[in-house]
């Protein structure tokens, strides 16, 4: 439910702050002077080094999430369903440090329009889509006559998105 879905999402920012290692706000303010100079030729090299070093760390975070999702999900969290979700969220990492990285470009050219569609519609759009594709499984056992979670109602005004699968419309 929305419990783990929020204590997925709170490894995922923990996370992504821990792999950037300060990249986002460097890369805005190094490609901010260089535009700001017309130093247009030292830009790409800033970019590539700033963005090489954030994915490097976010891919060595998420392997370390990876492998010790069942202990945090177990021990720490003492939630043991959202043992999947944190590897969900180790597999999302790499791809939420290069949109937050990307968007710090864009923040540094002063392309706020591009700024906005990346971190305020993109990637939480992918985000939203990632989940419910991930989770779109069966939830309750064969022969229930329960499916598999969606966003849609079936010809007998079930809700198979909701809690318990005999709840209604």
């Amino acid at each position: 439910g929305l419990g783990i879905f929020s204590q997925a999402f709170a490894v995922l920012t923990l996370a992504s702050l821990a792999a950037m290692v300060g990249m986002q706000t460097s890369l805005t303010r190094y490609v901010a002077g260089y535009v700001a100079v017309g130093d247009w030729a030292d830009i790409r090299p800033t970019v590539r080094l700033g963005m090489a070093v954030a994915c490097g760390v976010a891919l060595l975070v998420a392997v370390l999430v990876a492998l010790v999702a069942p202990w945090l999900a177990d021990d720490v969290l003492r939630e043991p369903a959202v043992a999947t979700p944190l590897v969900l969220v180790a597999v999302a990492l790499p791809f939420a440090v290069y949109s937050r990285t990307a968007g710090a470009v864009l923040q540094g050219h002063h392309r706020m329009r591009d700024f906005v569609v990346v971190t305020l519609i993109v990637e939480p759009g992918a985000r939203l889509v990632g989940w419910c594709s991930a989770t779109s499984r069966p939830r309750c056992g064969a022969g229930t006559g329960c499916g598999p979670r969606c966003f849609r109602w079936p010809a007998g005004g079930r809700c198979r998105f909701a809690r318990s699968c005999g709840s209604r419309r």
